[in-house]
């Protein structure tokens, strides 16, 4: 064996051998560092379908609103541009 091949041999990691009456398989876990459980989301509740109809003629109701009070600010901005400045 040449010098290299027997330093390799000194500096390569060992594997630690199991304890008594355990393989390297059930030892593994025990010396793995345990990671944190991940946060769960936030599941919403179930819903009835009554308040799901309810929910969605709410949304409805708001984009309409919504879409209005566009309407008029845009209209309100184009009369304004039609006047001259004071």
């Amino acid at each position: 064996m040449s010098e290299k091949t027997t330093d390799r041999a000194k500096t390569a990691p060992r594997k630690r051998a199991a304890g008594p009456g355990k393989t390297a398989a059930t030892a593994a876990p025990e010396t793995a560092p345990k990671a944190a459980p991940e946060p769960r989301a936030a599941e919403p509740s179930p819903i009835t379908p009554e308040q799901r109809a309810q929910i969605e003629t709410l949304s409805m109701n708001l984009a309409r609103a919504a879409m209005t009070a566009q309407g008029a600010i845009a209209e309100m901005a184009l009369k304004s541009a039609d006047r001259p400045a004071a």
